[in-house]
């Protein structure tokens, strides 16, 4: 039986954030989306998630303290930082802050729908290791 994973997806760009909930859909995830932190975490308060997708820079704050906030709430959510800004720092801080990957935009879709891919199997190998 195949377990369907869930994901937010946080993205300021309504176009962006509208494409990615329609592309991780089509190819069979649950796709809830938020425009800024705010939602973000109302989201994560009502609904369980298997990954986040999450822009840094947004309205209402960024991805590094969103993810805190998130992982409080859901302290195994596995996510993805996406950016707009080539810089080798923010990299390294989502990678400090525990983001599984950094995808810089504009990025291809099949990479990041293989990034989620990636994120989502970490628990489960991890259990099959256990």
């Amino acid at each position: 039986m195949t377990t369907l994973h869930r994901v937010l997806v946080v993205e300021d760009h309504h176009d962006t954030l509208r494409l990615l909930c329609r592309l991780l859909a089509h190819n069979g995830w649950i796709a809830q989306g938020a425009s800024n932190c705010a939602d973000a975490v109302l989201a994560a308060q009502g609904n369980t998630f298997d990954v986040a997708i999450l822009d840094m820079h947004l309205p209402d704050g960024d991805g590094w303290d969103l993810l805190g906030r998130l992982r409080v709430i859901q302290p195994d959510l596995c996510a993805i930082a996406i950016s707009g800004l080539s810089d080798p720092i923010g990299k390294d801080r989502a990678t400090e802050a525990g983001f599984k990957a950094y995808v810089h935009k504009p990025f291809s879709l099949a990479k990041l729908l293989d990034q989620v891919r990636l994120c989502a199997a970490s628990p489960e190998e991890e259990n099959v290791r256990r």
